[in-house]
């Protein structure tokens, strides 16, 4: 349909495209597999290179102690799969979430010396690591405070307006703020969605929620492991931090 219209600004014809790129972003066309597959390949490559210089410069899995590898994979590889993902945060297909927590298993068992295949949840429990499905629902719901405190008359403000009432409305089936209805409902706050709001101090309260949904989702995943059930018998998950006995290694 927008191929149909002739699009100006400022009396200049623009030019329509199937694929734009804007501050890094890759995004377009919505068949064949959808908008953000060009920006998520993109993503996982860098960070899987990540994954392999990091380790390089450490020396190994017998290099650097887990609990400093831990602090460098969240500061430089983890960063590369997070980017932009407040806006393709449950706009993608399925296969994406597996193929970015793929990246953050490698990590789990390089950092751990792991040649086996262990579960990707008991990984994550010994380094203290969130999925990164949680961790993008953090961020997603940090960008809703964006949106929802913008100055009124802001270009996002309006846009932000015009397509929650829309949404609301029962209508913008392909609107990205559907993802930002379902996040926010996942997480027991469906009200701030239809309300078009936060509440209270939003940083806790979202850390409070993502992290409470996360937990349940974790123990979903290790109940269904039965090579799990002495570790989880043991309960050896530290409250912050990876184990003290891996920092020893």
């Amino acid at each position: 349909q927008a191929k149909s219209l002739r699009w100006s600004i400022n009396g200049k014809a623009m030019e329509m495209v199937e694929e734009y790129k804007y501050l890094g972003v890759a995004s377009g066309k919505t068949v064949l597999g959808g908008r953000w597959n060009a920006l998520l390949e993109r993503l996982v490559a860098k960070a899987t290179r990540s994954v392999n210089a990091l380790m390089h410069r450490a020396g190994g899995s017998g290099g650097l102690h887990p609990g400093v590898l831990r602090r460098l994979w969240m500061a430089e590889g983890r960063p590369i799969l997070e980017y932009a993902a407040p806006l393709w945060h449950g706009n993608v297909a399925a296969g994406w979430d597996a193929k970015i927590e793929a990246v953050q298993y490698k990590f789990c068992k390089a950092a751990l010396g792991m040649k086996a295949t262990p579960a990707a949840v008991a990984l994550r429990m010994e380094l203290k690591l969130e999925s990164m499905k949680t961790r993008r629902r953090q961020l997603q719901l940090g960008f809703w405070k964006v949106m929802c405190s913008s100055e009124q008359d802001r270009v996002l403000a309006r846009v932000f307006r015009h397509r929650h009432a829309e949404v609301v409305a029962g209508g913008a089936r392909l609107s990205g703020l559907q993802a930002f209805k379902r996040t926010l409902a996942e997480c027991g706050l469906a009200e701030c969605f239809q309300r078009r709001c936060v509440r209270g101090e939003w940083g806790a309260v979202v850390d409070l929620a993502v992290n409470a949904l996360g937990a349940q989702e974790e123990a979903r995943e290790a109940s269904n492991k039965s090579s799990l059930t002495l570790y989880r018998q043991m309960n050896l998950a530290p409250e912050r931090g990876v184990p003290a006995y891996l920092l020893d290694r």
